[in-house]
């Protein structure tokens, strides 16, 4: 269901934004002993996955660069969303249409009011807040238990090499542009900002060679905090105090995927009085009092 609905999504906004952001692309996933492989082949027969999970995977565009493997396996329905490309052209096209403020919030110049909420010279029936990892330190939210995770990754150039599926190993191997790959990540859950480290560095290139037999370099080296939630449901609904607060965020590390199904599910409560999915309510946490 997530899957079919973002696929429609981001082909719709490549449309929209004429851009090319979207690409259907197989994960090639390295199954690493005997249980691995059974559980995988078991689960590929059943109904309502066959159709996900090729039992003959190959791999012959990653043969020439691997280290050896035990076995594999083929994910289909898959693909990649340049999020950045897409982010990028959807912001100027709100700047084009003086749809967009560029500030950083400031809550000390908002004002609820019995039937509008006040924001300087902006007033509303509703503030929605998408913050991100940001939300913790949101003073109406941040009784909500977020579980952010830094994550580190780097940007590879192997030479003349250009696959065209994602592969999955102890790292991800995203194709890129040419010879590039988005390689990671790591999921840290004590950090102190949002910076790549040396140390993380170190992490992602033992494993790179472990993994791969062939000369690689470093391109870039990025680092981002995922809005992880306790119990990996996102975090959607009304203030329980404030009733034209709302609050849209904990997507975590799937948040591409899950986005534009619960970007659409939170419309049509906010529209048309639709009840929201429990899992994903805020009601399923209290605030203190």
């Amino acid at each position: 269901t997530l899957l079919d609905f973002a696929q429609r999504t981001y082909r719709a906004l490549d449309e929209s934004l004429k851009i090319n952001s979207f690409e259907e692309r197989n994960i090639v996933r390295v199954l690493f002993n005997n249980k691995e492989a059974n559980d995988y082949y078991a689960r590929s027969g059943e109904i309502g996955y066959s159709k996900y999970m090729l039992e003959n995977a190959k791999m012959t565009e990653y043969e020439s660069i691997l280290k050896p493997v035990f076995s594999i396996g083929e994910v289909t329905h898959s693909g990649k969303v340049n999020l950045g490309a897409v982010m990028s052209a959807f912001r100027q096209k709100l700047e084009a249409s003086h749809q967009i403020i560029t500030e950083e919030f400031d809550f000390e110049e908002l004002t609820l009011k019995k039937d509008t909420i006040h924001y300087k010279n902006i007033e509303a029936q509703n503030i929605i807040f998408c913050e991100g990892i940001k939300g913790t330190e949101n003073p109406f939210f941040k009784y909500l238990p977020f579980n952010g995770a830094k994550g580190q990754v780097l940007i590879v150039r192997i030479p003349n090499f250009k696959p065209k599926k994602i592969f999955k190993h102890r790292l991800f191997f995203v194709p890129l542009e040419e010879d590039l790959f988005w390689v990671g990540a790591t999921n840290e859950n004590q950090y102190s900002d949002n910076l790549p480290t040396e140390k993380g560095r170190i992490n992602l290139e033992k494993k790179l060679q472990k993994i791969i037999n062939v000369p690689y370099e470093i391109i870039d080296h990025q680092a981002a905090i995922r809005p992880n939630v306790k119990d990996r449901r996102p975090f959607i609904g009304q203030h329980p105090k404030f009733d034209k607060m709302f609050i849209f965020n904990g997507l975590g590390t799937k948040g591409s995927s899950l986005a534009p199904y619960f970007a659409n599910h939170f419309v049509e409560h906010l529209v048309h009085q639709k009840p929201l999915m429990k899992e994903v309510n805020i009601e399923r946490y209290k605030i203190e009092n």
